[in-house]
């Protein structure tokens, strides 16, 4: 049985508002902090799987989104391959990437509440 896309999307809109708070946008809190690094990262890790397992229909719908840069960024974070990420590359994808994917979710979840309550009408 397939999860509801909704619950992914839910979590990642969730995991990309704790990083916000997390880093609270500065750089240096990112880079200078390890337990806001390794918040950042787990919160990431989350995103980047939660969005792997969204349908393929909603994925053609933002093609403009990589999704397979998407998961592929997430097995560089969970198995780390000798250090091949730092911590610098990691901010430049929250400040030149996040926000797109975080658009492409608040869309995606008014329409399903858009289909919800035209469904209950």
């Amino acid at each position: 049985m397939a999860t509801d896309p909704r619950l992914y999307l839910i979590h990642i809109q969730e995991a990309a508002q704790r990083i916000h708070a997390y880093t609270n946008g500065h750089k240096e809190t990112f880079l200078n902090q390890i337990m806001v690094q390794d918040a950042v990262y787990r919160n990431l890790q989350t995103l980047c799987e939660s969005a792997h397992r969204l349908p393929e229909p909603l994925k053609q719908r933002h093609q403009h989104i990589p999704w397979t840069d998407i998961k592929d960024f997430r097995n560089l974070l969970v198995h780390d391959y000798l250090g091949s990420i730092s911590p610098a590359q990691v901010w430049d994808v929250i400040v030149n990437h996040l926000s797109v994917l975080e658009d492409a979710v608040r869309e995606e979840l008014a329409a399903i509440d858009r289909r919800s309550s035209n469904d209950e009408a």
